[in-house]
């Protein structure tokens, strides 16, 4: 069967793209920002609109996608219980035994528009991605989160897992929760269909530096050229290994996807689309001149705390009055063998997002490639609306893995 697919919160499009890469014919679909459906449509032929979710029907509708093959997919704002702002200092809420909510109440407030949809259009399947910090990490969390949302659907039987973009050859540590449903009338016994992608990478260079750091084994500074693949390799050697790791591929990291484009000093631009260098301040450029791929504010504070504002070093004089957040200021992002951090819709040489060794803040083109857009994917407008539209996408490659995985379960329905 031909399987169509409607993207009900698309920004760029990142998921309607993966989609498509899998074999689904994606006809449409709709956001409230007029900037991210002017990029959608320029990256697809099909039906885009400027409308909120709740007002989509006739869109849907109209663009020809039908409930009898449909899957309707989105990921709804929760931008409140994303890590991001969590760091900034953000409300923390009190958690039930399993959700990362004040209530389940507070879940279906934040989901219900997207429910709302799936009980009035009834599509086959669906997915709904969002940030890694609306559920715990544990198996009994996502069953929880899972049967609140079938509550709210009736007769669909509804997953949640949380996955790690790097575990499927994203170059970054991005953590989604995923939730896909499926009418009830076509599985006999949920416990048999499975939607789920295997993991196909796995940070090798992150388990052995745990180990390492466990045993109080510090690094050399000829480590700092490792590749993936000697991280792996050092890690193979251990005596107690884990048969499902051992054939995974080591994870793709930052210079696998940006180490290639050409060299650009703050201010600079080039021939390719997207990449150029916004300036910065001479302060922060002072700054990041001490502070080594992976190393952040502590080695300024360390090498010559002068450089620093004197709010920021009266903070680092006494560490124990430090957020976490502080730690992130100047942080440069590390070549070596390990994915970078989730790309945010704000990034600053200052706040956790420098190049490995260019004295700048990573450019557009530099956040793309670690969300595997195709450099083919050019954007208009503001460095700060590009830098938005990509932070908020999800990662067309991840799109496409969890894509091909729900089309080989509903193909054997």
């Amino acid at each position: 069967m031909a399987w169509d697919v409607f993207d009900l919160y698309a920004g760029i499009g990142g998921l309607g793209m993966g989609f498509e890469r899998a074999g689904f014919t994606s006809k449409g679909a709709v956001d409230v920002w007029d900037k991210a459906i002017e990029a959608n449509a320029r990256l697809f032929d099909h039906t885009t609109a400027v409308a909120t979710v709740m007002d989509a029907d006739s869109i849907i509708l109209e663009s020809g996608w039908e409930a009898e093959n449909g899957i309707l997919v989105g990921g709804p704002p929760c931008q409140g219980f994303s890590y991001a702002n969590q760091s900034r200092g953000a409300e923390k809420r009190e958690a039930t035994s399993a959700v990362n909510y004040k209530s389940a109440e507070e879940l279906r407030n934040e989901v219900g528009t997207f429910c709302a949809k799936i009980r009035a259009l009834r599509p086959t399947a669906f997915v709904m991605e969002n940030v890694g910090g609306v559920i715990k990490r544990t198996s009994h969390a996502m069953r929880e989160a899972g049967g609140i949302l079938e509550h709210e659907m009736p007769g669909y039987h509804v997953e949640c897992r949380y996955l790690n973009a790097s575990e499927y050859g994203i170059p970054q540590h991005r953590n989604r929760a995923v939730f896909i449903g499926v009418k009830d009338s076509l599985i006999d016994d949920p416990s048999d269909w499975n939607p789920w992608p295997e993991r196909t990478h796995f940070d090798f260079a992150k388990k052995v530096r745990s180990v390492n750091a466990r045993i109080g084994l510090k690094e050399k500074g000829s480590d700092a050229k490792k590749d993936a693949k000697a991280y792996k390799e050092e890690y193979l050697q251990g005596s107690d290994l884990d048969n499902d790791i051992t054939d995974l591929l080591p994870a793709v990291t930052v210079r696998d996807a940006i180490g290639d484009l050409p060299k650009l000093e703050a201010g600079e631009s080039s021939k390719i689309p997207n990449h150029d260098a916004g300036q910065i301040q001479e302060r922060v450029r002072r700054c990041l001149e001490l502070i080594p791929p992976g190393g952040n504010i502590r080695d300024v504070y360390d090498q010559d705390p002068s450089r620093l504002n004197d709010s920021v070093r009266e903070k680092l004089d006494d560490p124990h009055s430090l957020g976490r957040s502080v730690w992130y200021l100047y942080k440069r992002m590390n070549w070596a063998a390990s994915p970078g951090p989730a790309i945010p819709c704000e990034i600053r040489a200052g706040n956790g997002y420098a190049h490995p060794t260019q004295h700048r803040a990573i450019t557009v083109r530099e956040a793309a490639r670690l969300q595997t857009f195709d450099d083919d994917v050019v954007l208009t407008g503001t460095k700060s609306d590009q830098y938005r539209l990509i932070g908020n996408a999800v990662p067309p490659k991840l799109s496409e893995v969890m894509a091909t995985s729900l089309l080989k379960s509903l193909n054997e329905l």
